[in-house]
Formats: C-alpha cells, sequence, structure tokens
C-alpha cells in the first residue's frame, strides 16, 4: 500500500514583552487569559468568514 502525500507545515515562534497602558488585575492563570485574547484576535484578522459564522462549531471554537 502506498502512503498518502506528505503534508509540510511552516511554523514560526515569536517573542514580545507586553506593558499594560493602566493598572489591570489579571487571574492566576494568565497564560490562558492572554491565548485566549491573543486567539480571538488572530481569528478575527484571518477568518474570511462572517464573523458568527457557525463554522467553527465542530472544533470547538467559539466566537
Amino acid at each position: 500500500m502506498g502512503r498518502g502525500p506528505v503534508l509540510h507545515i511552516k511554523t514560526a515562534s515569536f517573542s514580545f514583552n507586553l506593558k499594560a497602558l493602566e493598572p489591570i488585575i489579571l487571574p492566576s492563570c494568565k497564560g490562558s487569559t492572554l491565548r485566549g485574547g491573543f486567539g480571538y484576535a488572530f481569528k478575527r484578522v484571518v477568518c474570511a468568514t462572517p464573523p458568527l459564522s457557525n463554522q467553527f462549531d465542530d472544533l470547538g471554537i467559539s466566537i
């Protein structure tokens, strides 16, 4: 049996510092809070469908 096509995925790693302009209070799980905020922003930038689309429901991603 032959194998299917090989999938090549390019990845990148970024590092940056954030500085609050005003005092803020973050929960003890800061990583999850920041990841959620960035994920929401990135999805809005790259998603070509209307913002209220349900196409991501099967992936467990909500808008």
